[in-house]
């Protein structure tokens, strides 16, 4: 009789935080595992959990297709003043032509990713360790500005 009453939480819905104080208007929503491809040619591939592990409890800025080259630099400061790990996030040839220009970036050759980051309209996501989106925005003369502020939020450094 009590295996009707045992939930094992394989049909459970991630609770959402839209309205908490550590999130963007964005945010708040729950991020699907979704397959990546470490190369062009889709041989490698790992999972958003992986980069979520290889994060080690910092945020994950995914940005979408193209970094401008001045941005890169700046990117790489941010890592250093900020628990944040970014990754250049390449879509399949025949799409918006982008080419890596960070070091770290991946494939996300049928577009799964950014489905699960909520990301369709974003240039970049701010995913959080335990896989919440903290918030996404899009590209922009400050577009840098903003994923730090959303940093400082979501790290509750604003206060």
């Amino acid at each position: 009789f009590a295996r009707a009453l045992i939930n094992t939480g394989r049909m459970a819905v991630a609770n959402t935080y839209t309205h908490s104080s550590v999130c963007g208007e964005t945010g708040g929503t729950s991020v699907q595992n979704a397959a990546i491809w470490f190369d062009a040619a889709g041989r490698h591939v790992g999972t958003l959990n992986d980069l979520l592990n290889w994060c080690e409890g910092r945020f994950l800025l995914l940005v979408f297709g193209k970094i401008p080259a001045i941005d890169v630099p700046r990117l790489r400061e941010l890592t250093l003043r900020m628990p944040v790990r970014v990754v250049q996030v390449l879509a399949p040839a025949g799409h918006a032509a982008a080419y890596p220009v960070a070091r770290e970036h991946v494939y996300d050759l049928k577009g799964h990713l950014r489905m699960a980051a909520q990301a369709q309209s974003l240039q970049w996501v701010v995913i959080r360790p335990d896989a919440y989106v903290a918030g996404g925005g899009s590209s922009g003369p400050k577009w840098r500005s903003h994923v730090t502020a959303l940093l400082m939020t979501a790290t509750g450094a604003n206060g």
